[in-house]
């Protein structure tokens, strides 16, 4: 459909990947997405013309060729964040700290956990928002029960083990960490 889209891509019922695209009426995107590099752009046909053998051309050589052609999300969130994979459904920075800043508002780790489950509903998170959301809270019971909420609106899953220094104890780390590894 023309307009403005969200891909999500899945593996093993988890979500991966997502971001949205922009689709212009009467035209085909080909697209090819890789875990660590992100998603790329092969192709933009006209749906009014006959496309017929220019995929195979677009297949065969779509990376790197030097024409403009490809789109990498990847080099421009990991510029700006330090993360390697760029998701439509994440705080920008100014957000985050606005939300951030009304998290801090809350006077108490339960009033806490509220705000956030608000907004986890419809917003994901990086590994670096979570950890910093974790600092606010008072009790490591509530950080441990907050980073186990959050880790399904997690887009870097594989950076969840920057967490476990976010706790006062390390035997909270360990339940984390041993959750973690059954979500798979």
């Amino acid at each position: 459909m023309p307009g403005n889209n969200v891909i999500s891509i899945y593996e093993r019922n988890f979500l991966v990947y997502r971001t949205r695209i922009n689709i212009k009426n009467n035209t085909r995107l080909v697209l090819d997405y890789f875990t660590h590099q992100g998603l790329y752009l092969l192709g933009t046909y006209n749906l009014r013309n006959n496309y017929g053998n220019v995929w195979n051309d677009t297949w065969n050589s779509p990376y790197g060729n030097g024409n403009g052609n490809s789109w990498d999300p990847y080099d421009d969130y990991q510029n700006d964040y330090g993360y390697g994979d760029t998701y439509g459904n994440v705080m920008s920075e100014r957000e985050f700290s606005s939300f951030l800043q009304m998290l801090k508002k809350q006077n108490f780790d339960d009033r806490r956990l509220d705000f956030i489950k608000s907004q986890l509903n419809r917003t994901d998170f990086n590994t670096r928002q979570i950890k910093a959301m974790m600092k606010e809270f008072s009790f490591d019971k509530n950080r441990l029960e907050f980073a186990k909420m959050a880790y399904r609106n997690c887009v870097d899953k594989r950076n969840y083990f920057e967490l476990y220094d976010a706790f006062d104890f390390e035997s909270y780390a360990r339940e984390l960490n041993k959750f973690v590894q059954n979500q798979r």
